[in-house]
């Protein structure tokens, strides 16, 4: 394999760095950094003792560099605050219909 390769999360794309198909990756330092080379770890290799050894080093580093912050996004209670009810709007709808006009078949 790489020499320089190593295990980080994929975030998504990267929309303003690098060239087209540049991912955003978090480090276990938890940095982003931007890279185009990504690749997905095999069945093989998500099932193997060692992976999965690096996987707990990999999120306990992210625990300790970033705290609370690593357990994400708690919902509160008053998140619904600005929630449109959908069901005190009209909602449009298509209704199909048929052409009842010949005049647009063609001749042969």
């Amino acid at each position: 394999k790489f020499d320089r390769m190593t295990l980080g999360r994929w975030l998504g794309p990267s929309f303003d760095v690098g060239e087209a198909l540049t991912y955003a990756i978090l480090t276990p330092s938890a940095e982003v950094i931007h890279r185009s080379s990504v690749i997905p770890l095999s069945t093989e290799e998500k099932n193997s003792e060692e992976v999965k050894m690096l996987k707990r080093k990999y999120m306990e580093s992210l625990d300790l560099k970033l705290g609370e912050r690593a357990q994400g996004i708690v919902p509160r209670d008053d998140d619904n605050l600005f929630e449109r009810k959908l069901e005190d709007e009209k909602i449009p709808f298509f209704e199909t219909y048929e052409d009842d006009d010949d005049s647009m078949e063609r001749e042969t």
